[in-house]
């Protein structure tokens, strides 16, 4: 299907649970009385709800890995959690660069958890891997190697943006940011 028989089929068959959970929980986490690691676990709940109801409408699949090599803005909280996981300590960051310059810097990179095309650190990815998707009719569009460019989606900008919101003020950077690949002996 095209990404607009795609968005159709989605908005048919989901679209009143989406714009509820867009326009009614995603504010209602925001001004929960929860700390900041709280509010993410909800969010994530809800991304793990809405990209549910997308799925069946999108050609992202295990073993594409073309999203994991674009440039990813997570929280300075989800960089903990990713630490505490694999037992590394997130490197600072001090500023978030313009959306421009952190594709630039960042596009094309593997994302230091990808494994043979595969991400190693699934259940507990950030907020914004959980929310990236294309309702495009293949994964085609999305292979950055041929090029940074717009892919259909599902307009889920209220979710992204909640991450710094709830977080604030924490710091947010790119995930290779947060962790740099480590060198190798000899390199």
């Amino acid at each position: 299907m095209t990404p607009k028989e795609n968005h159709a089929a989605i908005m048919a068959r989901s679209g009143t649970a989406l714009t509820i959970t867009l326009f009614r929980y995603v504010p209602a986490v925001i001004a929960a009385r929860a700390g900041p690691r709280q509010k993410l676990i909800m969010l994530r709940d809800l991304s793990d709800q809405v990209m549910k109801e997308i799925a069946p409408n999108s050609p992202c699949q295990k073993g594409c890995s073309h999203c994991c090599h674009m440039a990813t803005t997570i929280s300075r909280h989800e960089a903990e959690e990713i630490g505490k996981r694999v037992n590394r300590t997130p490197k600072k960051v001090t500023a978030l660069l313009n959306r421009e310059a952190q594709i630039k810097r960042f596009s094309g990179k593997p994302c230091p958890f990808l494994k043979d095309n595969a991400c190693s650190i699934y259940d507990i990815r950030p907020i914004a891997c959980r929310i990236h998707h294309s309702i495009e009719e293949s994964a085609d569009p999305c292979d950055i190697s041929k090029g940074v460019r717009d892919v259909a989606q599902v307009d889920l900008m209220k979710i992204a943006d909640s991450v710094s919101m709830v977080t604030f003020p924490a710091s947010l950077g790119d995930i290779r940011e947060y962790f740099p690949p480590r060198l190798t002996p000899g390199g």
